[in-house]
């Protein structure tokens, strides 16, 4: 039996990001994309790694402390009508 290598699970077609891309965007391309972080690169370097929390501390006000409700899903302002908050929609991947 032959041992199973990264390469073997890897994803060719890989996303990712400039610093300079928007937010909005990026958070709408991890949805669709069903991932929850991606590199991110410039000239044609690898610079960084944006996550699914680092978007999600970018839309969010941090939970209170002793809260009793639950957070809801990190995209969830993705599912509903609406423009994220004017301070995000600015935002680029190399903010966070």
């Amino acid at each position: 039996m032959n041992p199973l290598r990264v390469k073997d699970v890897m994803t060719h077609l890989v996303v990712t990001f400039r610093p300079e891309d928007k937010i909005p965007e990026a958070a709408k391309q991890l949805f669709s994309n069903r991932i929850s972080g991606a590199p991110v690169v410039e000239n044609g370097r690898l610079v960084g790694v944006v996550s699914e929390a680092d978007l999600v501390k970018a839309y969010a006000a941090p939970a209170r402390v002793g809260s009793p409700f639950a957070a809801p899903h990190p995209f969830m302002f993705l599912l509903v009508r609406g423009t994220p908050p004017v301070q995000v929609q600015h935002m680029t991947i190399g903010d966070v």
